[in-house]
């Protein structure tokens, strides 16, 4: 008996080992091995589940690595751990968002090599070119600094051109003013300027837009609301601009709906409408001494109910003394 047991405990451990080896997984992996080990199987029994562990171990640090490494976003890091992860043999897949990342890393380096040269060799078309391909490459606009003031070094005629030129790029109000004012004491055509004074337009008005839609959100009134989100457009304010100010006119709006119910409900003296008057309300965030008048007359249409429903019951019972109860309670 003891024997036939212990083959059952054996059995039970392979197919565990089975299981496990199909899954794939780890932790069911190294509780396969132990129960397999505490049943006494064998090594030979044992080994391809050990072998299987051992790869998915080296998967799973392999798969640690890379997103330690894009997190980090170091190049060095990154080919390293791509490297490990084609040992461990983990899918293309897995591997994707970590090698996107070691390109645009690489672009980095290389376009900060090429504006290190530009800005070194003093040729304006060079500098432009290594300006521009900086900023395909993601690079932040303080790494562009040297080769800006590179630009500003050849002459000051030039450099308040590419002044404003650069801050056309950036669109930033500030930037654009300095650099108009720099145009304009150097002496530059009005045609040189006439990009930069249009964009400074643009911006000043998405500003004001700006301004106006935070204002429109602070009174929550809907026309205001209304005029605020159509002068952003108009500006040219992206989507994600006017989503606090959209919103807010929804919330509005569904508020003036349900105060509108709730004053029609309030005419109507109808149980029904009432109540979904109340409903409607809030759930569009009424306040509650906006819905006080409706919930007093719901409540009274209520009682009503209950007492014509009572006269009713009581002249079906055709009984004197619960008709005339049922006719005290309702005078």
């Amino acid at each position: 008996d003891a024997l036939q047991q212990g083959e059952e405990v054996k059995d039970l451990a392979r197919a565990a080992l089975a299981a496990a080896l199909k899954s794939g997984d780890i932790s069911k992996l190294r509780d396969a091995l132990q129960q397999g080990e505490d049943a006494g199987l064998s090594e030979a029994d044992l080994a391809e589940a050990r072998k299987a562990l051992a790869k998915e171990q080296q998967r799973a640090a392999a798969r640690r690595r890379l997103q330690e490494a894009a997190l980090i976003r170091d190049p060095e890091a990154l080919s390293v751990a791509l490297d490990d992860a084609s040992t461990a043999g983990l899918d293309r897949s897995e591997t994707a968002e970590a090698a996107r990342i070691l390109a645009e890393e690489d672009r980095k380096a290389q376009a900060r090599i090429e504006l290190r040269r530009a800005a070194a060799s003093g040729n304006k078309d060079a500098i432009q070119a290594a300006m521009a391909e900086g900023k395909k490459a993601g690079l932040k606009s303080q790494e562009m600094d040297d080769a800006i003031s590179a630009l500003r070094n050849l002459d000051r005629a030039g450099s308040a051109r590419e002044a404003l030129k650069v801050a056309s790029l950036r669109r930033d109000i500030g930037d654009l003013q300095k650099a108009l004012e720099k145009g304009k004491s150097v002496g530059l055509a009005e045609s040189e300027m006439e990009d930069a004074r249009r964009i400074l337009a643009e911006e000043e008005k998405k500003a004001a837009a700006t301004r106006r839609l935070k204002g429109a959100c602070g009174s929550r009134k809907i026309e205001d609301l209304q005029n605020a989100i159509s002068n952003g457009e108009e500006a040219g304010l992206r989507a994600k601009d006017l989503e606090a100010a959209k919103k807010a006119l929804t919330e509005e709006q569904r508020r003036a709906q349900a105060r509108e119910a709730v004053k029609r409900a309030l005419s109507s003296k109808d149980e029904k409408q009432l109540k979904s008057a109340i409903q409607a309300g809030e759930r569009a965030g009424l306040l509650a001494q906006e819905l006080e008048a409706a919930k007093k007359a719901l409540a009274e249409c209520e009682k009503r109910s209950s007492k014509l429903k009572q006269l009713r019951d009581a002249t079906a019972s055709r009984r004197p003394e619960q008709l005339r109860d049922a006719i005290a309670d309702a005078e």
